[in-house]
């Protein structure tokens, strides 16, 4: 089973793409989360523009990484418990 990563070239925030991974598996206490749909707003792109002086790229894992927030609504997909 395979997912779906919105990547956005920090260095070039018009320059977007969608890319497939693999699922990771699940650790006791993790869920994993279907969305089943998202929007991208104007705040979305504030934030992007603005990433390195607002520290938003921060919040993702690993430093480098280049995915984007985006508003979504999302179902459950599966959980391990803890």
């Amino acid at each position: 089973m395979g997912m779906s990563d919105f990547l956005v070239n920090r260095g070039d925030v018009r320059d977007c793409r969608v890319a497939e991974s693999r699922v990771p598996e699940l650790e006791p206490g993790q869920a994993l989360l279907r969305v089943d749909t998202f929007g991208l707003t104007a705040n979305n792109v504030t934030y992007a523009v603005l990433g390195e002086a607002l520290s938003y790229w921060d919040f993702f894992e690993p430093p480098d990484a280049s995915v984007g927030c985006v508003i979504g609504l999302v179902g459950m997909g599966r959980g391990r418990r803890a």
